[in-house]
């Protein structure tokens, strides 16, 4: 492996994606590589605010959703409506479950395969081993994958899968209380309310009353 000086640090070249406004703020500067996890109990709104982050994105370049765990049926559907992904919007696809050998092929041999792509759910992917985790992610660089994880007894992800997608995550968002608490590498971390009504009497009002999905924020 090359080792790289200082000035082959400094000559890189880096691009980062365009948020504005809040998400700026939460995130930093992003680049579309690496992993994001969303984590967090059932029933906390972990699908709504991935769903609402998978909208966001997809203003900035197409986004490839994976309903591994709810399928593409009615349910799935009717949350895609609910969050305002509308019919115009021509970069937001879905995927039922497939398995990750499957997409590795896709993104290998698709040359127009989409580079930001959301797995919900991990803990669905019985077989998969925190190694595959990293093997995707060095397989894939110029991808960012943000995969959605339960949480555990500890108020951890569940699943050596997750734990090891936390430890490299770039940003990571723990979702609880219809509000996602983010901790970004770079950025000024953040609490965004999925619903800002259950958000406030659970945690009481958020302090910046932008932060949440009710306005714009890319």
């Amino acid at each position: 492996m090359r080792r790289l000086s200082v000035s082959n640090l400094n000559a890189q070249r880096f691009k980062f994606m365009p948020f504005l406004g809040e998400w700026k703020r939460i995130l930093g500067d992003q680049e579309r590589t690496g992993c994001w996890l969303i984590y967090g109990k059932e029933k906390n709104g972990k699908s709504t605010f991935a769903l609402n982050l998978a909208n966001d994105l997809s203003r900035i370049e197409p986004v490839l959703y994976i309903s591994a765990e709810e399928g593409t049926g009615h349910s799935y559907t009717a949350a895609v409506n609910r969050v305002g992904i509308l019919d115009t919007n021509r970069n937001f696809h879905s995927w039922p479950f497939t398995s990750i050998e499957d997409l590795r092929e896709e993104i290998r041999n698709n040359r127009k395969c989409e580079k930001i792509i959301f797995i919900d759910n991990l803990t669905v992917y019985v077989d998969l081993k925190k190694e595959d985790i990293i093997n995707l992610l060095r397989d894939f660089p110029n991808v960012l994958f943000v995969f959605l994880a339960h949480e555990d007894e500890r108020g951890e992800p569940q699943g050596a899968p997750a734990v090891m997608a936390k430890q490299m995550a770039y940003a990571y968002f723990h979702v609880k209380g219809k509000a996602a608490f983010a901790t970004v590498r770079g950025g000024n971390d953040g609490r965004i309310d999925i619903d800002e009504e259950t958000a406030a009497l659970i945690h009481g009002d958020n302090t910046r009353p932008q932060t949440s999905f009710q306005k714009p924020r890319i």
